[in-house]
């Protein structure tokens, strides 16, 4: 089991490991450096 959007990835770095990091980042950092997506079911 993953996360299932960006705001989801966003909200868990901000509330539970109490990074702060902006929406863009989350996306960038999924998409361009870890080169995955967040996939439907």
């Amino acid at each position: 089991m993953g996360f299932t959007s960006y705001k989801e990835i966003y909200f868990w770095l901000s509330v539970v490991r109490e990074i702060s990091v902006s929406y863009t980042t989350v996306y960038r950092l999924v998409r361009q450096e870890l080169g995955s997506s967040i996939k439907s079911t």
